[in-house]
């Protein structure tokens, strides 16, 4: 069996990948920031770090249920020490199920977060998500090149 196709399989599967990734990207600002589905939230707020490394902002509402936002959405609650639980009140719409982009949150009745900085902070957050897919469609690149210098040797020489 020739290695070449083995690792353009690889390759196949990475472009794919990319693909998959490149299309899953966050809905618009303007979807956002015109819903008509606000929720209100009153619950605690709370950094932690997914598996991943990524720190991330987690809200358990007063009625048990669990929202999650990302850090630069609340900036000032992904500042202090992770797993100190503080009290939040949030105007948000749903991205996901349970994903929630704050429009505005306030903390013990002082504003943290209003319309004008949630709109920002949701344009860096789609620009970032949005740069995602360059991964796999760079090791896809490698492994076409890799494939073409490898040739046709062997796989199990």
């Amino acid at each position: 069996m020739k290695l070449r196709p083995i690792i353009l399989i690889f390759a196949a599967l990475s472009f794919l990948g990319a693909l998959l990734v490149w299309r899953s990207e966050p809905p618009s600002a303007s979807e956002v920031f015109t819903s008509r589905e606000v929720k209100t939230l009153s619950g605690m707020a709370a950094p932690y770090s997914t598996p991943k490394g990524v720190t991330r902002v987690r809200i358990k509402t007063n009625k048990g249920a669990i929202y999650f936002t990302d850090c630069l959405a609340l900036l000032e609650v992904c500042s202090g020490e992770k797993g100190a639980q503080g009290p939040i009140d949030v105007h948000a719409v749903l991205l996901t199920q349970q994903e929630i982009w704050p429009i505005t949150a306030s903390v013990n009745g002082r504003e943290i977060v209003n319309s004008a900085s949630s709109k920002n902070s949701y344009d860096l957050f789609v620009e970032r998500e949005g740069e995602l897919y360059r991964l796999p469609l760079l090791l896809g690149v490698v492994l076409v090149i890799f494939a073409y210098w490898f040739g046709n040797r062997s796989a199990f020489s």
